[in-house]
C-alpha cells in the first residue's frame, strides 16, 4: 500500500512541496519582523521571564504558524484523498474488494511523513532566524524538541479530523469549508478558555508550545491518541458503509 500511495502522489508532488515550504517562507518574514521589533521585544524579555529563543518563538506566533500547521496538515490529507477521486480509484476499491483501512493507513503514513517535514522545517529554520537577529546564546534543544513534538501531535490530530470530514463528504469544497469552520470555531473557543482549549483542541496544541513542559507534552500525546483512534475507526466504518465513494 505504501508503494502504491507513492506512485499516486509522485505524479504531482509540487503542491506537497510548496505546502511543506510554507514555514520557511513564514520564517523569512519573521526575520524582517524581528529586524524592526527585536529591540522592543528585548525590553519585555525579563518581564515575561522568557529566554532569547522563547522570545523568537513567541514572535513567530504572530504569523499564526502554530495554528496554520494543523491547517496545512488537513490540506495535505485532503490532497492525498483527492487523488482517489481524481483518478477514479474508488471504483477499483469496490471492483477488486480492497480493504479500505489498508488504503487509509497508507495515506496516513504519507501524511505523517509530510507533517514531520513540515514541522521540522518550521523548527530548524528558526535557528538561522535567531542567529541573524542577534541571538548568541546556545540553541535550546530541549525547547526545540518540545515545540517539534507538540506541533507534530497537533498536526496529526488535525489530519485525523480531516479524514473524518472526508468520510462524511466527498466534495473538496465542503471539506475545505468544514475544516476552516472548525479552525475558526476552535480559535473562538480558545479565547473563552485558553488553558483548557490549549490542552484539548488540536488546532491550539502549539499556541503556547514555547512555554510548555514534558507534562503538557504527555497530555497532548494522550489527546492525539484519542483523536486518531476515534477518527480512524469512525471514518473507516463510514467509508465502508457509503454506497458511493466518488
Amino acid at each position: 500500500m505504501i508503494k502504491l500511495e507513492w506512485n499516486k502522489i509522485r505524479r504531482n508532488l509540487l503542491p506537497y512541496i510548496v505546502l511543506c515550504l510554507m514555514p520557511v517562507l513564514i520564517n523569512i518574514l519573521l526575520v524582517l519582523d524581528l529586524h524592526f521589533r527585536y529591540s522592543y521585544l528585548l525590553n519585555q524579555k525579563d518581564e515575561l521571564g522568557f529566554t532569547y529563543w522563547q522570545l523568537i518563538f513567541k514572535e513567530q506566533n504572530i504569523f499564526m504558524i502554530n495554528q496554520l500547521i494543523p491547517l496545512f496538515a488537513s490540506m495535505l490529507v485532503f490532497m492525498l484523498f483527492h487523488v482517489e477521486t481524481k483518478y477514479n480509484a474508488w471504483t477499483n476499491v469496490r471492483l477488486y474488494n480492497l480493504r479500505i483501512d489498508g488504503i487509509v493507513k497508507g495515506k496516513f503514513v504519507f501524511a505523517l511523513i509530510f507533517i514531520i517535514i513540515l514541522t521540522l522545517l518550521s523548527c530548524i529554520t528558526i535557528i538561522p532566524v535567531g542567529r541573524i537577529t542577534g541571538v548568541t546564546t546556545p540553541v535550546e534543544w530541549k525547547l526545540m524538541v518540545i515545540v517539534f513534538i507538540t506541533l507534530v501531535m497537533g498536526a496529526l490530530s488535525a489530519a485525523a479530523i480531516a479524514f473524518l470530514i472526508i468520510s462524511l463528504t466527498s466534495k473538496m469544497v465542503n471539506m475545505v469549508i468544514i475544516s476552516c469552520f472548525i479552525f475558526l470555531f476552535s480559535a473562538i473557543l480558545q479565547n473563552v478558555n485558553q488553558d483548557v482549549m490549549t490542552m484539548l483542541n488540536p488546532y491550539s496544541f502549539a499556541t503556547l508550545c514555547y512555554t510548555q513542559n514534558w507534562k503538557d507534552v504527555l497530555i497532548h500525546l494522550l489527546m492525539t491518541t484519542v483523536w486518531i483512534v476515534v477518527c480512524f475507526v469512525v471514518g473507516t466504518r463510514r467509508l465502508e458503509q457509503r454506497k458511493e465513494l466518488e
